[in-house]
């Protein structure tokens, strides 16, 4: 691998990155995104170095759309779970969400870069005036269809397979009766690296765990000019794609692994900044990770379970007395000598309520990744790999 010359364009993931009143909105976004990200991950952990991986852009834009429907107070509550500190700010910038989700979905026009958003509003659900009008304004496929018929949950699942090229087959299990909302937002990505790694450089080697463990992963290996950022402790590069949007930033421990928490330090480090060229021995895994988890305990803890069982919660999307009841993700991310393909399906539903130099780097340890849009700030996909799935090196 050579000529790397990389500007961090893609990045995020889990950690807090403090930014001031005056930055821009495109950076109060990422930095929020980042919020998001940490909060999750460190939630979604079963134990410390379990893998945990989330798309922040799928909740923020999932959540975006549900906002159109929501009380101030909740209002407020969801920006500051999605990591919007500012008070000042976060109203514009939660808006800027919806403006960006229309805008991401032009983004490609080669079948590299998707970014889809969706409402299925049951037609027992009484509505409120223009929500229809303004859900659709943001560039979301909007529909009224029973939701307790099994059509209709195929169709869903049919719409984010073809929307994430079948990495997400499925969101939803099964129609309920007192569903009345589905929210839907689905990503998909796909790009190689500027330069491709050599497959036949590519060689078994042993991946440290947080408990000592080892196991042996397809170790990829190139000399790539890249942007690079060490301490005596940590070090990271920012991978470029072809598509100049986007790049990964990984950074991974040098001695001991680290937990996701020991990674707090160099938590800014996610956003490509103050990284500097220079050539780098890079030693990276090959693996392929499929995850789902249910969000809403996660999203609970961060606070929004205080207004979410409040009775106007959701008073501008309907009068009747409505909840949420899920929040649903499912992620794939695959990255190999040529490059990577990354998707994740988010649904948000509801329910009827019942009240209530150079230098060397091997990532052969833990890792935290970042997957980001520069452009719009939002982070496709963050998360931190405590090991590496058995079905990467087959």
């Amino acid at each position: 691998m050579k000529g790397w010359s990389v500007r961090a364009t893609l990045s995020a993931l889990a950690l807090l990155v403090a930014t001031g009143a005056n930055a821009a909105p495109d950076d109060r976004i990422l930095s929020s995104q980042v919020r998001l990200s940490n909060s999750l991950v460190e939630r979604l952990q079963t134990t410390p170095g379990a893998t945990a991986v989330v798309s922040p852009a799928g909740v923020a834009a999932a959540m975006a759309l549900l906002d159109l429907g929501t009380d101030d107070r909740f209002r407020k509550a969801a920006q500051r779970v999605l990591g919007f500190d500012n008070a000042v700010d976060a109203a514009s910038d939660f808006a800027n969400l919806r403006q960006e989700m229309s805008s991401l979905e032009r983004a490609s026009g080669d079948g590299s870069f998707s970014f889809a958003n969706a409402a299925i509003l049951d037609p027992k659900l009484r509505l409120q005036p223009d929500l229809l009008s303004s859900m659709r304004a943001t560039g979301a496929e909007v529909s009224q269809k029973s939701l307790s018929d099994p059509s209709t949950i195929r169709d869903i699942n049919g719409w984010v397979a073809a929307k994430t090229k079948n990495r997400i087959p499925s969101i939803l299990d099964s129609a309920t009766n007192d569903t009345n909302l589905v929210i839907l937002n689905a990503l998909y990505f796909k790009s190689d690296w500027a330069t491709a790694f050599e497959k036949q450089n590519t060689r078994p080697a042993n991946f440290q765990e947080l408990d000592g463990r080892q196991s042996s992963v397809p170790m990829m290996h190139g000399k790539v000019t890249t942007a690079f950022r060490s301490n005596p402790q940590f070090a990271a590069v920012d991978l470029r794609y072809k598509s100049n949007r986007f790049s990964l930033v990984i950074v991974t421990s040098r001695a001991k692994p680290a937990s996701m928490r020991d990674f707090a330090g160099v938590s800014n480090w996610l956003t490509g900044e103050n990284f500097n060229e220079t050539e780098v021995d890079l030693r990276m895994p090959r693996f392929t990770l499929r995850q789902g988890n249910e969000l809403l305990p996660a999203l609970d803890a961060a606070g929004l379970k205080q207004v979410r069982f409040d009775s106007g919660a959701f008073s501008r999307l309907s009068p009747d007395r409505i909840d949420m009841s899920s929040v649903v993700q499912k992620v794939f991310l695959a990255v190999n000598e040529q490059g990577t393909e990354a998707a994740a399906a988010t649904a948000i539903t509801t329910r009827t309520a019942s009240i209530r130099v150079q230098d060397k780097l091997v990532v052969d340890k833990p890792f935290i990744f970042a997957l980001r849009d520069k452009v719009s700030g939002l982070v496709l996909m963050s998360g931190y790999v405590g090991s590496i799935p058995a079905e990467a090196t087959q």
